[in-house]
């Protein structure tokens, strides 16, 4: 009889071990925000900035290396990453990178967020890209 309680025991905590989910889609919460464009001038001075609409946005779930899905922004620069787990989540958009200054033509503009809950939506710090 001790044999089958421990042997039950050990299903149930292998069961509940192998439950624990993972970064990405299948939840309920959701991660929003906007990109931001800055426009500048041959002198690489500021000229304007406005909603980046049409823009590429990424996601990387967990410590994921590549990025797991993608969508564009709407008119006024906005997004919003649904259904999304508890856990770790990194977003970015590229931006021009100044000729002189980088060895390639763009490079991602980065924030790091972490959903805690079930039914959270995090508004992220706004990405600001730039336009040379």
């Amino acid at each position: 009889m001790k044999a089958k309680n421990l042997l039950s025991i050990f299903i149930l905590i292998v069961f509940l071990t192998s439950c624990v989910k993972e970064e990405g889609e299948g939840g309920t919460s959701s991660i929003k925000g906007i990109v931001t464009m800055q426009e500048f001038d041959k002198e690489n001075q500021p000229i304007r900035s406005y909603a980046a609409s049409n823009e590429d946005i990424f996601i990387i779930y967990g410590n994921n290396e590549i990025y797991n899905d993608d969508l564009k922004t709407n008119y006024d620069g906005k997004y919003i990453f649904k259904n999304l787990r508890k856990g770790n989540y990194k977003l970015f958009a590229y931006s021009d990178c100044e000729s002189d200054t980088c060895s390639t033509p763009s490079l991602p503009v980065m924030v790091e967020v972490e959903i805690t809950e079930n039914n959270q939506i995090l508004n992220v710090d706004e990405i600001i890209i730039n336009k040379f």
